[in-house]
Formats: structure tokens, sequence, C-alpha cells
């Protein structure tokens, strides 16, 4: 099933990256992360049709604040972010003038 969230051919991931990344914002989700967003799809009995309304719960703020936040260059979901509903993580390039890792 977590082939089916990050898969071409199913692609709720791969069609939020495109509308919401594209190639300025790397959006990585850890194997952990995967696990968990399957997992919790099969508790819900929703199966793969459940993944993308899991992804765009997790997904849901930092989809409108990555835009508006400059020099943000990857978006990264840990096991945190889909279990305990924590924020995504995310990076920032050396540009910007506070340079580091933060939680969105």
């Amino acid at each position: 099933m977590t082939d089916m969230a990050i898969g071409e051919k199913y692609a709720p991931l791969g069609k939020w990256l495109k509308e919401h990344g594209g190639d300025s914002v790397k959006l990585t989700f850890d194997e952990e992360a995967l696990r968990a967003i399957a997992q919790e799809a099969l508790k819900r009995k929703t199966g793969a049709r459940g993944l993308r309304s899991i992804i765009e719960r997790i997904m849901r703020n930092v989809m409108y604040e990555i835009p508006s936040q400059e020099g943000v260059t990857a978006c990264r979901v840990t096991k945190d972010v889909v279990q305990d509903r924590k924020e995504p993580v995310l990076s920032y390039s050396k540009r910007r003038s506070h340079s580091k890792e933060a939680s969105a």
C-alpha cells in the first residue's frame, strides 16, 4: 500500500508534489511515515482510497505555508508527523538569514 501512496500509477502523493512543491521544494516521506500512513488507512478500513485523505490531513497546514515562506528547500514527513500529528520538518536554503531546520 505504501507503493500506492508514492507510485506514479496511483500517485496521490505524486500529484500533490506536482501541484504544491514542484521542483522548488523536495518532499520526502520517511519509510516509517509511509508505513504509518498505510497502517492508518487499514485501521480506518479505507484501504488505498484512504491514502489521499490521510496525506492531505498531514500536509494541510504546510501546503499553504510553504509558498509564503522564503527559502524553503525541503519538507520531510516523519512517523511522528503521521502518528502524533506533529508538523513536517522544513529545511531552508543557506541564503535565508536564519539558515536552519525547523518545524513548520
